[in-house]
């Protein structure tokens, strides 16, 4: 290679180099990407947010039901709890009734959850409520309150009557109302955050309407939480309500000083062969023209019931005629002999001014209290027995 060839070949191999350089210190302008535009959200389709909002109200009313249910029974128990009398022992064994009866008779709801629901409410706590509920749910939670009602009934025959029983019944009824203001509670939630997935004014608005119509309790709890935090407030209330759940049982009672409960003076002792969730009251009003009333959940009652039919289901066939023999041993004396009509045996007392009727037809022993309830009570209550009255058919 020539000098000359070998020197122009150096020097530009030193151009390059000083290009390089040049180039490594400067950025060169890239194009200006366009930004992405944020997604379109999926317009909801009409017929499934008015199918998804008519599922979900059917649901909210049926708890809401259930709940006013309990609430009312529990009022009544209040009262008594406030004002130990026979009256308002009588009103609130007639709502425990009434609201067993509600619970039972309320129909299920039959609305069914929309096909084609948005990513965004697919995945909402309320729809998967919904399926659950639809899928036999329902029946565990109506077990729940009917179990209330059950214990109630209970409590009100037995617990009532000594100041250690009163004193937990007191705070079973307490726990109670917490459990149900907790139910509200995650059912409003669940609520709020159905309305704002939702993110359709007017079936928003459709749906808060017939909240405040038929559910008030769980409208008057919704509340503006912003979507970050709603899924951590579902979460602590479901968490919440479970606990109140598993501390449920029933109230014992047994035990302490007799309780003094006004007015309650025709009394007997409690059957041996009583159950306490087997037993089951009726308790009425008579008109002067003989019309027959019951109690019907929510209403206000304005006086005690004038009438009670107790039925005691699955007795064997000698249980009464061992009462009998029960009560003859402690002084109590029929206002009539016995007596076997048709296969049924029949016995009736007297006490208090009301009367008794004891029968027993088809494997259950009735007891029928026309002028007013004759109360069954320990025998250590003061009076149960009878001891030192004449209750014969004179007395």
């Amino acid at each position: 290679m020539s000098g000359k060839t070998l020197t122009r070949l150096t020097a530009l191999l030193l151009a390059l180099a000083l290009l390089a350089g040049c180039g490594a210190g400067r950025e060169e302008p890239q194009p200006t990407p366009e930004e992405s535009p944020e997604p379109t959200p999926e317009p909801l389709d009409p017929a499934v947010a008015e199918a998804l909002s008519v599922a979900w109200f059917d649901l909210l009313y049926l708890m809401e039901g259930y709940c006013g249910d309990t609430l009312w029974a529990l009022d009544y128990a209040g009262g008594f709890l406030k004002e130990k009398s026979r009256d308002s022992l009588a009103m609130a064994h007639a709502a425990a009734g009434a609201g067993f009866d509600s619970v039972s008779a309320r129909a299920l709801p039959e609305s069914e959850l929309p096909e084609g629901l948005p990513e965004t409410l697919a995945g909402a706590p309320a729809v998967e409520i919904c399926r659950r509920m639809a899928q036999g749910g329902w029946s565990g939670e109506r077990a729940l309150f009917m179990d209330t009602f059950l214990d109630l009934s209970a409590a009100l025959r037995a617990a009532v009557f000594d100041d250690e029983g009163l004193t937990e019944f007191s705070r079973w009824a307490d726990r109670e109302r917490g459990l149900i203001n907790a139910e509200l509670n995650y059912w409003a939630l669940l609520t709020e955050d159905l309305l704002l997935r939702l993110d359709d004014t007017l079936y928003q608005a459709r749906l808060r309407a017939a909240l405040w119509d038929g559910c008030p309790r769980i409208a008057a709890l919704l509340r503006s939480n912003p979507p970050a935090a709603l899924d951590a407030a579902i979460a602590d209330a479901a968490v919440q309500l479970g606990a109140l759940r598993s501390a449920r049982e029933p109230v014992a009672g047994g035990g302490g000083e007799s309780v003094v409960i006004a007015g309650l003076d025709a009394l007997l002792p409690v059957p041996g062969w009583e159950t306490p969730y087997a037993v089951q009251c009726r308790w009425y009003w008579e008109a002067e023209d003989g019309t027959i009333t019951v109690a019907t959940a929510g209403e206000e009652l304005s006086g005690p019931p004038t009438g009670c039919r107790i039925t005691w289901p699955g007795v064997t066939s000698g249980a009464l005629h061992g009462y009998v023999e029960y009560l003859s041993g402690l002084g109590v004396v029929p206002l009539t002999e016995p007596s076997e009509d048709g296969g049924a045996y029949s016995v009736c007392y007297k006490r208090g001014g009301a009367v008794a009727l004891f029968s027993r037809r088809s494997d259950n022993i009735i007891a029928d209290m026309p002028d007013g309830p004759v109360w069954l009570v320990p025998e250590r209550y003061p009076g149960s027995t009878g001891r030192g009255i004449d209750f014969s058919p004179e007395g």
